[in-house]
């Protein structure tokens, strides 16, 4: 025969046992001294509006203080080598209101004429380099001949921010 879980329950339980009345025992929540409608504890304190707005506009002042901090501290931090730069040669720092850029070329293209007019180069020499690959033009750097070591400072006709020390020859 087939029996419901239930049914089996009642079988395996012995039949001649003893029969209880039930307890009732009253609620958790009434058996305290106080009534129901005292709470046993306080309710939460929630701030006001204007002590919430305080509160948070203190913490997005700390926010951005900690954000700064740690801005300026990993700007202190130098993850690559030593790049060496020595001064401009005979760098003046204009006073006032500096020259518009139509001022400025003039100004180069007025030099560039009294220097054609002398006889001196105006542009500046390509170098051809043996051994350099598809990168052979270069152009010397003023002022960058080292005697002691005899090399001098070329920058690359393709990119001119790439600078190489080669000897001199």
């Amino acid at each position: 025969e087939l029996f419901s879980p239930m049914q089996q329950q009642q079988q395996q339980q012995p039949r001649n046992r003893p029969w209880k009345a039930l307890e009732a025992k009253p609620a958790p929540w009434e058996c305290g001294q106080t009534s129901p409608a005292e709470p046993r504890w306080l309710p939460p304190q929630v701030p006001t509006r204007k002590e919430h707005d305080a509160e948070s506009k203190r913490q997005l002042e700390h926010a951005k203080k900690n954000f700064i901090a740690e801005r300026c501290e990993r700007n202190l931090e130098f993850a690559g080598d030593a790049i060496e730069r020595r001064p401009v040669k005979d760098l003046r720092i204009p006073h006032g209101k500096p020259m518009s850029l139509d001022d400025m070329r003039n100004i180069l293209l007025d030099k560039m004429n009294k220097q054609d007019n002398e006889g001196k180069d105006v542009m500046p020499g390509f170098y051809k380099i043996e051994g350099r690959g598809e990168d052979r033009f270069f152009v010397i750097k003023e002022d960058s001949h080292d005697k002691q070591s005899d090399q001098v400072t070329v920058l690359q006709a393709s990119d001119p921010k790439r600078e190489l020390r080669v000897p001199y020859k």
